[in-house]
């Protein structure tokens, strides 16, 4: 996908409907004390915390780099956020293996694939960026499409 056709309206649904819950879960986890049996079970509170600043934190920081107006920046904040979510999401499925064994495998697997798919597009944002300089062209002057 051409760097010029990466706007909020391109993105899958799935994407900010998963980053959005995954803000709720992230806030419910480090202000309401709500965490993950698995998580609670096998890290300590500070390491706990850490994973939900990363679970929430992350997701919303890349879902603010969907909607901000300014591209550059928008596009390092997805970046960003993406890169963050992603982690928490492959720590989350280390935790359900490590607690659970193979009870949790869909969950784990699922968690798994989430990593995997924020990893995919941030590899995507950043070959777009990429094409953008080598035509030597300013990030921010990318004319945004819709």
């Amino acid at each position: 996908m051409p760097y010029t056709a990466i706007t909020h309206d391109s993105r899958h649904p799935f994407e900010t409907y998963i980053l959005a819950a995954a803000v709720i879960g992230g806030t419910f986890a480090v202000f309401g004390n709500l965490w993950p049996m698995s998580i609670a079970a096998v890290f300590p509170f500070w390491a706990q915390t850490v994973w939900g600043i990363f679970f929430g934190g992350g997701a919303g920081i890349a879902l603010l780099g969907i909607a901000i107006k300014r591209r550059d920046l928008g596009v390092f904040m997805e970046q960003i956020g993406l890169v963050a979510f992603a982690g928490a999401c492959s720590t989350y499925a280390a935790a359900l293996f490590t607690y659970n064994r193979f009870e949790s495998f869909t969950v784990a697997m699922l968690m798994i694939l989430l990593a995997c798919a924020s990893i995919t597009q941030y590899v995507r944002l950043e070959k777009a960026v990429r094409a953008v300089i080598k035509r030597g062209q300013a990030i921010s002057r990318v004319r945004r499409n819709g």
